[in-house]
């Protein structure tokens, strides 16, 4: 769908856009994924857009504003069907991703930064994509792919201009590798499913803040992919305090570090995000 489409915010989309907050379950702490989803499905975040999103999760529009423009994949103007990002990471830059922007740019006939005049596509960059191990890196419409060379740039371009749905373009393009070396005790180890939820809840309780009780679990802090982490102590301690008994709780692992841990040990992620709100089950 063209992105210029959502210039009338008429019944259906409206309709579309409700049923998917309430797939969310109605809750501001999805408001991310709610916008990755509402941009795949609108090509951008337009006003309209913000607006309704803003007014089914109680929030205010700024702050659906705000992260909207804060992830460089996310786009409050149209940015064409094609959105192609490439990282401007220090150790892109060295393998000659600047280079191969410009190839892009020259194969589209499209200026870095802009919308091409039909609307197809925009060719950008983005601060990182946590795959400086296997650069250069870029996304297209927020999918990642790998070890880009001029030819295989040139094979994106042509995609791009005969308008190729991305499933239908080759899988190698999209393998993302695990480049450990030396794994080490987090990645070497061999915990059962829910075997880090059963050590967690048999440590004793430490009070908290407010007065309550938890057990002595820490929330980390840090970078994700070139930016500040989103989801601070306080929205840890928000769904800690919860009182339902199942309260959905969303991680997202950005850093190159984190690409493996998320990938290839799952469920030890969603133990530790269960262990820092104190839930049993994620």
């Amino acid at each position: 769908m063209l992105p210029d489409n959502e210039t009338r915010f008429d019944d259906s989309k409206q309709t579309w856009l409700d049923e998917l907050i309430v797939r969310h379950g109605g809750d501001a702490s999805g408001l991310l994924q709610i916008l990755i989803e509402a941009q795949e499905r609108f090509g951008h975040i337009a006003e309209p857009t913000a607006s309704r999103i803003a007014l089914k999760l109680f929030i205010p529009l700024a702050r659906v504003q705000s992260v909207a423009s804060f992830y460089s994949f996310l786009h409050l103007q149209p940015r064409g069907e094609y959105r192609v990002l490439f990282s401007d990471n220090i150790t892109d830059r060295m393998l000659g991703s600047q280079t191969l922007l410009e190839k892009m740019c020259q194969q589209l006939w499209v200026e870095p930064g802009k919308m091409s005049e039909d609307g197809l596509v925009s060719v950008g960059t983005t601060s990182c994509t946590g795959l400086c191990d296997q650069g250069p890196a870029l996304l297209v419409n927020g999918r990642a792919i790998t070890r880009l060379t001029h030819q295989r740039v040139q094979e994106i371009a042509h995609l791009i201009r005969n308008r190729t749905p991305l499933t239908d373009w080759p899988a190698d393009f999209f393998r993302v590798e695990d480049n450990i070396r030396r794994k080490g005790l987090l990645l070497d180890s061999k915990l059962a499913p829910g075997e880090v939820l059963l050590a967690a809840f048999s440590l004793p309780v430490r009070p908290e803040p407010d007065g309550t009780t938890s057990h002595s679990t820490k929330p980390a802090s840090g970078q994700v992919a070139g930016f500040r982490r989103l989801t601070t102590n306080g929205d840890w301690y928000s769904h800690r305090r919860g009182h339902q008994a199942i309260r959905p709780a969303r991680a997202r692992g950005g850093r190159i570090s984190d690409r493996p841990e998320v990938g290839s040990l799952p469920q030890c992620a969603r133990g530790g995000a269960c262990c820092s709100v104190q839930r049993r089950r994620g």
